[in-house]
This record gives C-alpha cells, sequence and structure tokens, in this order.
C-alpha cells in the first residue's frame, strides 16, 4: 500500500468517523476522501500528470493539507510556497521548481495575475481553494478553476456526507492515482 491509498482505505472503514480537527473544521474520512478525490480528478483532467510538480502557494490552512493529499493519490510533486513571496521572486521559484500547476488561496489571486504574464503555468492550470465574488471560482481571471472546498462543519454538527450525494469521479481517484 502507498500513501495515497491511505485515505481511501480509511474512507472504506472510518467514512463517518472524524479525521482531523482544523481550528473549527471537523471533516469526515469520507468528506476529505471525496474532496482530494475530486481535486485530483480536475488537476488530472487539467494536464497533470505523474511526477508533475504542484506548486502550493497557500497559507496553513485545512487546503494545504487536502493538497498533499492530491499530490500522493496522483503521484504529483507537491511544491510549497512561502506565502510571502511577491513579483519577480514568486515567478523565478515558479519557474525554477519547474511546477506543471498552480493552486492559491483567493487572498493570493492578485499576487499571481501580478507576475502571471511571467509563468509558464498555462491559465488553465492555475487553481483557487474556494470561491471568490465571481460565479465561476475565478479572481481576475488568473485562476481557472475552483478546487479543494470543503463545507464547514464544527464539533456536533452532523456529517455532510448523509446529505449530499456524491458523483462516482468524487468517489474515486483519477487513473493514474493508484499506479
Amino acid at each position: 500500500m502507498n500513501l495515497g491509498m491511505l485515505l481511501d482505505r480509511n474512507a472504506r472503514y472510518l467514512g463517518g468517523k472524524t479525521a482531523l480537527v482544523f481550528e473549527e473544521q471537523r471533516p469526515t474520512f469520507a468528506e476529505l476522501d471525496r474532496h482530494v478525490n475530486r481535486a485530483a480528478n480536475a488537476l488530472y483532467a487539467a494536464g497533470l500528470r505523474k511526477e508533475d510538480k504542484l506548486a502550493a502557494f497557500l497559507p496553513n490552512s485545512l487546503e494545504l493539507y487536502l493538497l498533499y493529499w492530491v499530490a500522493a493519490k496522483t503521484g504529483a510533486v507537491a511544491v510549497p510556497l512561502s506565502t510571502l513571496l511577491r513579483g519577480p521572486g514568486l515567478a523565478s521559484l515558479l519557474s525554477d521548481s519547474e511546477s506543471a500547476a498552480l493552486v492559491a488561496s483567493p487572498g493570493l489571486a492578485e499576487t499571481v495575475e501580478a507576475v502571471g504574464s511571467q509563468l509558464s503555468i498555462p491559465t488553465e492550470r492555475r487553481f483557487l481553494t474556494e470561491k471568490t465574488g465571481a460565479p465561476d471560482g475565478r479572481a481576475g481571471g488568473t485562476p481557472s478553476r475552483l478546487l479543494l472546498t470543503l463545507p464547514r462543519r464544527t464539533q456536533g454538527s452532523a456529517p455532510t456526507t448523509s446529505t449530499t450525494s456524491s458523483t462516482a469521479a468524487e468517489r474515486r481517484a483519477c487513473p493514474r492515482a493508484s499506479s
């Protein structure tokens, strides 16, 4: 068993159990697995392949944790970037790391947009972690898709897995995740 399969296993056998506590969020194993698979499939559809670099321009958050699971499931290499980076420093690190995709928080979308023309990462491989003002999750037209959103659930509230239907694609990872 590889690390990418561990979340699948825990979702299967411990699906309704709380997987972790981050601030007031308490997602279950099934919720984590579904959201990680959705993100893995979106990245795969955008062209991310095994051993590609996946840049994470995120603050410490649940979404950053999930992105590491996405990397494990897809075989991508996570490239964490400091949220303090700006301008040429950000562009240089993304170029030097040879990142094939970028995931940023909405609060950093303007920073990404400012160096967008200098990036070798195509716009269809620039993602946001949650919705912003635009209905499609875009911020300034730079990140192209919404990725890694989790419903807010606090201690004592019911898991959303019982009321939310998921598609078959959300329940399984992309084709190369098991290789």
